[in-house]
């Protein structure tokens, strides 16, 4: 199946086209591995953590990995993050990432974000349709999007998401509080006992 265009209008073709989208692994291991050399995150852990993360990935589990979003550049932080901490290796080629549609319009940048696991989300204030309140495309949109995010997370895909959505200031030495809707992906995941979330703070590169 070829890309499909990213906007509102098409994203039933988009959603369908992401549900079973899986990049290859050279270009995963390529693409984390560029980024992991050139951001380096550190990781500091809760005690047991490490551990918990690790058996958790490493006996093929999912997990949804709930981010701070305070700086431009997190996503390159968490797409560095596996090459660089072990404990996190298995979200190499395994895990999608909600983004902003607006980073899928370049052709080139669009082939780097799908290695990466980038799925796009139409954020309402991303569309030319968010004054237009007789509209239900973005709601439909959204319905599309949970559907399939919960479809790879049955088929024991990992998800790393920015609950807060926008950057939000804050401590980065402690994670943001989560806010409400995150269960409801996580807790429709009916067919497998419901991944874990974990909160993480900010990273340093």
């Amino acid at each position: 199946m070829s890309r499909p265009r990213i906007n509102l209008e098409n994203y039933a073709e988009v959603y369908n086209y992401y549900k079973g989208y899986r990049p290859t692994p050279v270009a995963s291991w390529t693409l984390h591995a560029a980024l992991g050399a050139v951001f380096a995150p550190q990781v500091a852990y809760a005690p047991g953590a490490k551990k918990q993360i690790a058996d958790l990935l490493h006996n093929h589990k999912s997990v949804v990995l709930a981010a701070n979003h305070t700086k431009a550049i997190d996503p390159c932080l968490i797409a560095a993050l596996p090459v660089r901490q072990h404990a996190f290796r298995p979200l190499i080629g395994n895990t999608f990432i909600p983004s902003k549609k607006s980073i899928f319009k370049n052709p080139l940048v669009r082939r780097a974000v799908d290695g990466l696991g980038a799925v796009p989300v139409f954020r309402q204030k991303d569309t030319e349709l968010e004054q237009d309140t007789s509209s239900n495309l973005p709601r439909a949109s959204l319905t599309a999007f949970v559907k399939t995010s919960v479809a790879r997370l049955i088929d024991r895909q990992n998800m790393a998401i920015y609950p807060v959505g926008a950057r939000k200031k804050g401590d980065d030495t402690k994670c943001h509080e989560l806010p409400d809707g995150i269960d409801l992906m996580v807790g429709r995941v009916s067919r497998v006992p419901e991944p874990p979330v974990y909160p993480l703070g900010g990273l340093s590169g």
